[in-house]
């Protein structure tokens, strides 16, 4: 067979470090549908640069070979052009083999199936059924029957384990993280703050990530609000929205701190949330935070403690609670302040310690049953 595995440079270059890593190091195998800079990505992502720093071994295999330059895995990645076609005498061998999204899953599980008493897991990033609407029911239900080819599944957030538990399916619930070494606040509070509003703007076929709502919503702070700077970030080319918007296009992780410390309100208008990563990391750099209450966000956001909640694709209640924090900069502060408080201990070292133990208790049950 023909290997359709296509690494930058060969196998046995994958491991320098082998040598030095302790007796009971796990090694890994994880398939990611791409390493674009989704919050799904960096998740997994970060957490095996943490694996690999504390001597375990991973290894990353994407099914795109676009690779971003804003993701940085600490090991170089294989990318898979057939996912059909892979040598098994290279997959053999891992303690745990991981799938991060519906498409992976059916190849995490032929990855290992030639393996006697490989474990498989599967760390759900979203519930992915929902991306795909009433014209896509055969898509929607391929994502929804990967659920049932691993056992091993867990979430970081209760929202992702509810929707999982009404399916028939468990999750074990790991705790969310971010990487706290860079997220933290590069300014005042912020009242002290230029008047700017940053959200992320990514335009998708099924809108989920409300672009739509969000364009709506500066169209109607541009009329009213003229002196507020209104900012997006996230993708480099978009439609002229016919009024003044700054699009910062696609930026760095390390980058993002600095840019949210700028802005007295990051908004939130997506559809649906595995998580909500970037309300978190704006929460943990001080900023205030207007969310849509799109599921994962649940797992940090307090509606008028630590951050203003308002209805999915409801512009005018969007609107109306972004002018609420403008005009009372104490009230602004206040639930700035307490969204970083409530933030501060989502570290990604908490998570993948987590992650580690469950690998670990899968792998012992696994081995002492055979």
């Amino acid at each position: 067979m023909t290997s359709r595995l296509l690494p930058r440079f060969s196998f046995g270059a994958f491991d320098p470090a082998a040598a030095d890593r302790p007796a009971d190091a796990l090694k890994i195998i994880c398939v990611l549908p791409t390493l674009n800079p989704y919050g799904g990505v960096v998740s997994v992502v970060n957490a095996l640069n943490i694996l690999i720093d504390q001597g375990h071994h991973a290894t990353i295999v994407s099914l795109s070979r676009h690779r971003s330059d804003l993701v940085f895995p600490k090991t170089e990645p294989i990318y898979l052009e057939d996912r059909e076609d892979f040598p098994q005498d290279f997959t053999a061998g891992f303690d745990a083999y991981l799938a991060t999204s519906w498409e992976t899953v059916p190849i995490v599980v032929g990855m290992a199936g030639s393996n006697p008493g490989a474990v498989t897991f599967y760390y759900v990033q979203d519930f992915e059924p929902d991306f795909y609407g009433e014209d896509e029911a055969e898509t929607r239900q391929k994502a929804l029957a990967t659920y049932s080819m691993i056992d091993n599944r867990f979430v970081k957030t209760e929202h992702l384990q509810r929707k999982l538990a009404e399916h028939g399916f468990h999750a074990t619930l790991i705790p969310p993280g971010m990487n706290l070494d860079i997220f933290y606040p590069r300014s005042g509070p912020p009242s002290t703050r230029s008047k700017r509003i940053i959200a992320m703007a990514r335009p998708t076929p099924d809108d989920h990530r409300g672009y739509e709502v969000l364009m709506e919503v500066y169209r109607r702070l541009a009329s009213s609000h003229p002196e507020v700077e209104l900012i997006v970030f996230g993708t480099d080319d978009l439609p002229a929205p016919g009024f003044a918007v700054e699009n910062l296009g696609r930026v760095a992780p390390s980058q993002l701190p600095d840019l949210y410390s700028s802005c007295q309100v990051f908004l939130d208008t997506s559809r649906f949330h595995g998580f909500g990563r970037t309300g978190a990391e704006a929460l943990a750099c001080g900023t205030a935070a207007v969310l849509s209450d799109s599921g994962g966000i649940s797992s940090y956001a307090r509606h008028e403690q630590n951050a203003l909640i308002v209805p999915v694709g409801d512009v005018q209640a969007t609107v109306t609670a972004i002018e609420a924090l403008v005009a009372n900069p104490n009230w602004m502060d206040q639930l700035a302040a307490n969204g970083l408080e409530t933030v501060s201990d989502l570290s990604d070292y908490v998570a993948t310690a987590a992650i580690e133990s469950l690998l670990r208790s899968a792998i012992s049950d696994s081995r002492s049953g055979q």
